[in-house]
């Protein structure tokens, strides 16, 4: 059959056949299957279509694969920035440009990705918290955005100071949610920045103490499924 490089080309009898996008979903996937994300930021270095992949596999977020796609993202977009700031600015855009109307399309996780972006490159995407939180007047982006919110305060808070009270109101709408998912990513993101946070209702944390929904949350390269009052137990 021939030998493939790490560009994603194929040589056969001499001569190099670029692999096809089915190709490389497979190389992709069997690597999120073996959560070897390092392996899919070596490819993304010489192949630009690893990005097109991850995005393409990005859509079900009651799949292990989606998530470790988006984390691996995040990943890549960082690790893209330091050879090519520009060929990383654009990835952002066309993920900022997915959740439009005007995309045509919903980009169902654009707004994790692009969490996991400022996770991994912060100073360079740091701008994109605010715009972030904006999305979530729209129902759909609700829980995408409080797992944005959640991430990042996690594992940069500084990056959320200068909008405590945008990220209260958030949390504490969405605390009130009727969606387990979204109930549950607000207490997330409450545990992580509770410190920070001044004016949140404590009736709804209280009532929340007897909530025994279950959502998945997506921890270590692992899909777990939680009970909303056990995150407060956390």
């Amino acid at each position: 059959m021939g030998e493939v490089n790490d560009k994603g080309c194929q040589t056969i009898q001499g001569k190099q056949v670029v692999k096809s996008i089915r190709s490389i979903k497979s190389d992709v996937k069997g690597l999120l299957e073996r959560y070897d994300l390092k392996s899919i930021i070596e490819l993304a270095m010489d192949n630009p279509r690893i990005v097109s992949a991850l995005i393409s596999m990005s859509y079900d977020k009651n799949s292990l694969l989606t998530w470790r796609a988006m984390e691996a993202m995040g990943l890549v977009v960082a690790a893209i920035s330091k050879n090519s700031p520009e060929q990383a600015g654009e990835i952002v855009r066309r993920l900022l440009w997915s959740i439009t109307e005007e995309s045509g399309g919903i980009g169902w996780t654009a707004i994790e990705m692009l969490a996991e972006i400022v996770v991994n490159d912060p100073e360079r995407y740091r701008n994109l918290v605010a715009l972030l939180m904006e999305f979530y007047d729209e129902e759909i982006f609700k829980d995408g955005v409080l797992y944005a919110i959640g991430r990042i305060g996690g594992r940069r808070p500084e990056l959320l100071v200068d909008y405590s009270d945008k990220i209260e109101g958030i949390i504490s709408d969405g605390m009130s949610s009727k969606y387990p998912r979204v109930r549950g990513l607000a207490l997330i993101a409450y545990n992580r920045l509770r410190d920070r946070l001044q004016n949140i209702d404590h009736k709804q944390i209280n009532r929340l103490k007897k909530d025994e929904s279950t959502f998945n949350v997506y921890e270590k390269g692992r899909l777990i499924n939680r009970r909303v009052n056990e995150v407060l137990q956390s």
